[in-house]
């Protein structure tokens, strides 16, 4: 075998795509019994619109994943920017603020000596602009939210660059795809053909290596042994927490011999926490007069987000422009991190609970109307162990160092090795096409 790809996500299909075109033979192996990695997606009998409880956005308007969506015959809708506030006296269309959001991330210093936190910075942001705590609260939300950092520990320089990044790639445009995410993950598993195949419930647990050679032991889910595969290089997409983990924890990987140069860029990496909750109504409960504050002459049908920024579940969104009944709670960062291990019933009954205040109804008129509840505990996932990545304070170069292939054998994928705009889908499919290139470049050499 010409190339084993380590994960079978949006990375590690994109770049085994690549490979077999190219006339390589190439096999997927991947722990889980579905591909698709941090893309999830489920079909519960009776939904009006498939569930996805990880990716379900494209942010921005990457080239590569649009261009894939057309190439896959996948369409994609705008997400409605509609924005509302929930308030004491009821629901207020609320600006996005960018100006506000703006200002305060327009100050991020992308070459900084030496690096600091992001709560380091806006901690003199603050000072330097006293009064401004709605500003501050708000940065400091997008953050946690949109990048499911840490703001104690996230790089200054790094947030700095992929923000720049982030805005001369479409900024916070936003897309979805009607038909489920996972159109894109089962089309890229098509293409591979007679040249690659994907193995699903193979877990990788060893990698051993020399230049030129890779064997890679597997186990299968029931714990038994899996097939033993070796190919002349290896390409490893897996998630930043699952190559940190210890050897014999869940999901670890041995690399044999290790890596101390990729030990130092993981160890400049983290992987952020994030909590979605899916719920799914016989109607939108949203839709009524009733809810909008004096004085509101909007209506609440216009709702696409839903911002409750002092709520234990702080940003809604609804599947506007599509009609659907469904609402999405979202929160990222430590909050997120704090449910990490909490009994999806528990998660879903807070967040019923959470709604019900932020619309100011009955918890059981809300109840009554679900129809379904459906969330997923990254974190406690052994092959994820969370969100996706950022940087640490003075690694803004830690991604680069990731990616860079070792002796032609050893290439690197994944959303955590793609520099520029934060990206996680689109991140992970570009970081698999590169990945490609430099294994076709040296084994065609």
């Amino acid at each position: 075998m010409d190339v084993l790809v380590v994960g079978g996500g949006m990375a590690g299909l994109g770049c085994a795509r690549r490979l077999a075109a190219a006339g390589l033979s190439v096999a997927v192996v991947e722990a889980r019994d579905r591909p698709g990695g941090r893309i999830h997606t489920l079909r519960p009998p009776g939904a009006t619109l498939p569930v996805e409880l990880g990716a379900e956005f494209i942010h921005g308007t990457p080239a590569g994943l649009l261009a894939l969506c057309a190439e896959a015959g996948v369409d994609t809708v705008p997400a409605a920017d509609g924005r509302w506030r929930a308030t004491p006296e009821g629901l207020r269309p609320a600006p996005w603020y960018e100006d506000d959001l703006d200002r305060v991330l327009d100050a991020l210093d992308a070459h900084r000596t030496p690096d600091r936190s992001f709560a380091d910075f806006l901690a003199e942001w603050a000072r330097a602009h006293p009064g401004r705590d709605d500003a501050v609260q708000r940065a400091c939300g997008f953050v946690e939210g949109f990048h499911a950092a840490d703001p104690a520990r996230a790089s200054e320089r790094a947030l700095a660059h992929e923000m720049a990044a982030t805005e001369a790639e479409g900024g916070m445009e936003s897309r979805r795809i009607p038909a489920g995410y996972d159109r894109l993950v089962h089309w890229l598993g098509a293409q591979l053909g007679g040249r690659g195949r994907v193995l699903l419930g193979t877990a990788a647990r060893e990698l051993r290596w020399a230049e030129g050679d890779v064997t890679l032991r597997t186990t299968r889910g029931d714990g038994q042994a899996g097939p033993e595969l070796r190919a002349r290089a290896a390409v490893i997409t897996l998630p930043v927490a699952v190559l940190q983990a210890a050897p014999g924890e869940p999901g670890a990987v041995r690399l044999d011999p290790p890596l101390a140069e990729k030990a130092d860029a993981l160890g400049s990496l983290a992987l952020g926490a994030a909590r979605r909750v899916v719920l799914h109504f016989a109607t939108r409960p949203w839709d009524d007069d009733a809810l909008r504050a004096p004085g509101v002459r909007a209506h609440p049908r216009e709702l696409g987000f839903l911002q409750a920024e002092d709520a234990a579940i702080p940003i809604w969104w609804t599947a506007a422009p599509l009609p659907a009944p469904v609402l999405v709670g979202w929160l990222g960062g430590p909050r997120a991190a704090r449910l990490a291990g909490t009994p999806d019933a528990e998660v879903q009954a807070q967040a019923v609970e959470t709604l019900a205040a932020c619309l100011r109804l009955p918890v059981d008129a809300v109840r009554a109307q679900l129809r379904g509840a459906y969330t997923y505990d990254w974190c406690a996932d052994p092959y994820a162990r969370g969100a996706y990545s950022y940087a640490l304070v003075g690694a803004d170069d830690a991604r680069e160092r990731l990616a860079r292939p070792v002796a032609g054998t050893l290439f690197w994928a994944g959303e955590a090795t793609h520099s520029g705009s934060a990206g996680t889908v689109h991140g992970a499919l570009a970081s698999g096409e590169r990945a490609a290139r430099e294994v076709l470049a040296r084994l065609r050499r």
